[in-house]
């Protein structure tokens, strides 16, 4: 089990990660041309795959630490 101090913090931030990256997403939509912003919505993507798969090698369900799915790795829903 997690210690329960980190819990709210990796929570909250990976929330204000999943959200940037959401919001920059929508951004993108509308300038497909912003290479700064795809590059930065690649590096949200792939900070967040490594927590998730980071969750499963010590055991924790990526839904304890702010994922909505404990069988999707983000870049399958955030990209």
């Amino acid at each position: 089990m997690m210690n329960d101090s980190l819990k709210p913090y990796l929570k909250d931030n990976i929330h204000l990660l999943i959200d940037t990256a959401s919001k920059i997403k929508e951004e993108i939509r509308k300038n497909q041309h912003d290479e700064f912003l795809i590059g930065k919505h690649m590096g949200l993507i792939t900070a967040l795959s490594l927590f998730y798969q980071q969750a499963f090698a010590f055991k924790i369900d990526p839904r304890e630490i702010g994922f909505k799915y404990n069988d999707k790795d983000p870049d399958e829903y955030l990209l």
